[in-house]
Order: C-alpha cells, then structure tokens, then sequence
C-alpha cells in the first residue's frame, strides 16, 4: 500500500498501518457499543501508526484486560480473516484436507489453527525448515517446505494423489499455479493475498476439468459492505 502496489490507494499524504490496539478516547454519537476507557483492537485502510486513529465501531472489538495491545493488535483481522476464508467462503468440513501456504504468517497460523480445530487434516506449506515447528505448534499435521520440496509431489503423495478440498493461498505467484493443478473435485481454491509479489493467472480448463471452484478472500471489503450494526 506505501508503494501504491495494492489496491487501495489512500489519498497522499497519508499514515500507514492497518490493525491496532488501544484505549478508546472519544465514541460517536451513534455509537452504543463502546465508552471512553474501553480497552479495543481495531482495524480500518490506515491510520494505525499514529498516536491516535479513528476507527468504525463496526470494525472493533472488545479486548481482554488479559490480552495486551501488541497482540491484540494482530487479533481482529487475522481471525477474521481465517473465519470468513474457512467458514464462510469455503464451508470447509471435518475430515476435509486443506493446505495453506503462507502458514507461518499471522493469517496462515489462523486458518492453519482454526481448520485443525473444525477437524479438518492440515498441510502446512513454509518458505524454509526453521517455520516448521510454530506450525506444527498450531495444528498442522504435515508440512511442506517448498523452498527445497516438490510441491506438486509431496501434495499428490499426502493426498494419494486426489488432490485438495480446500487450498488457502497466500503467496500467489508460481506457488498458486502450481496449487491449481492439485485441487480434488468440488474442491475451493481461495486466494487472499499475494505476498510473493506477483499476482498469477488461471488456466480456466483447470477448475473446468475438476469442477473446482476458485473463491475470493477479501476480508475487509466484506466488512466494509456487511456493516455490523451498533
């Protein structure tokens, strides 16, 4: 978003950072869900390395006197995140296999803990060996380090070659085009993000062939067009 590379594109100049954590000063007059003194994680398209921010009460919630600002920072977007992919969009289903790349980022931890707690089998793909362990710690039941393995063999082996239900893709690039020759019938191919930093194309015979769906993840213009009420 600094380097004008995302899709939004705030007005210049603007003050970078999009989750926080902090104490509410001052509510609107509409707003009934919070009061001045409550302890909040917040998130909207900037703001967030200021000393103070605005943000919608739709997109805040209550924090735990036991949670501290740091971590409750991360909490409201990535978990959100990992819901609306696995739950919502995906409708992922216990005894389902699912693999994440990105997993050892703050949404792929997500979804890699949440999809190991709705029973789902989890594959974990990491960027190098030393990620391993945090996302083990998290739920995954295998792994897949594809700065030095075969994606496309060790997923056709954890799967005996049947392919995917559900693919959550954070990386894009290469890594997603390999992704969509690897999904099972009916399965959902769902890309969030493109950390690698090119965003891919699809093959559209692929989905065709396998009746696959590929399904959007875009978190926050969900929010923004399903607005919680106060």
């Amino acid at each position: 978003m600094i380097c004008g590379g995302y899709q939004m594109r705030p007005a210049l100049p603007y003050v970078p950072g999009t989750d926080a954590a902090g104490v509410v000063v001052a509510c609107g007059e509409q707003v009934n869900r919070f009061r001045p003194g409550d302890r909040v994680t917040c998130e909207g398209w900037f703001g967030g390395f200021a000393e103070r921010m605005a943000a919608k009460a739709s997109k805040t919630a209550r924090l735990s006197d036991h949670t501290d600002f740091v971590v409750g920072s991360t909490l409201l977007h990535i978990y959100l995140t990992a819901w609306y992919a696995l739950v919502e969009r995906a409708r992922l289903q216990a005894g389902e296999t699912v693999l994440v790349t990105g997993a050892s980022g703050g949404v792929g931890l997500a979804c890699v803990e949440l999809a190991h707690l709705l029973g789902a089998r989890v594959i974990a793909a990491v960027g190098s060996a030393a990620k391993t362990p945090i996302v083990r710690d998290y739920g995954a039941d295998e792994v897949i380090d594809y700065s030095r393995e075969d994606v496309r063999e060790r997923v056709k082996a954890l799967t005996d070659g049947k392919g995917l239900y559900v693919c959550v893709e954070n990386v894009g690039g290469a890594l997603f085009t390999t992704l969509t020759r690897l999904m099972r019938w009916n399965g959902r191919l769902m890309p969030i993000g493109f950390a690698g930093g090119e965003v891919p194309s699809v093959s559209m015979n692929l989905p065709l062939l396998k009746n696959y769906s590929i399904v959007g993840v875009f978190t926050g213009a969900w929010t923004e067009r399903f607005v919680q009420q106060d």
